[in-house]
């Protein structure tokens, strides 16, 4: 699944992108696996599991930029905890589990 963000406050904005995959297990868990890159800034691979909507993701940000001299390309690990809530269709034409 390819995604892009643009965020914009005040004078700053960051634009990233990336893509992550799905490997369903069973109904309610899922692997995902991926990788982000925010322009000219950091490469960050993802892993996570999603189970029953809510997400745990762990990611390694590697500084690609300018400021890789202070950092030596060392990173950061971050850890992520999401919700995603799925409204059930009531009148499908067809069936679909995660629907």
């Amino acid at each position: 699944t390819p995604h892009v963000v643009y965020e914009m406050q005040g004078a700053a904005s960051e634009l990233a992108g990336g893509l992550y995959m799905n490997y369903t297990l069973d109904y309610t868990k899922d692997l995902i696996a991926g990788v982000m890159y925010r322009n000219h800034d950091a490469i960050a691979p993802n892993i996570g599991i999603n189970l029953n909507g809510f997400i745990v993701g762990l990611s390694y940000d590697i500084n690609v930029s300018s400021l890789n001299t202070a950092s030596q390309y060392r990173g950061a690990y971050e850890i992520s905890i999401s919700y995603v809530h799925r409204k059930k269709i009531p009148a499908t034409k067809f069936i679909c589990p995660r629907l």
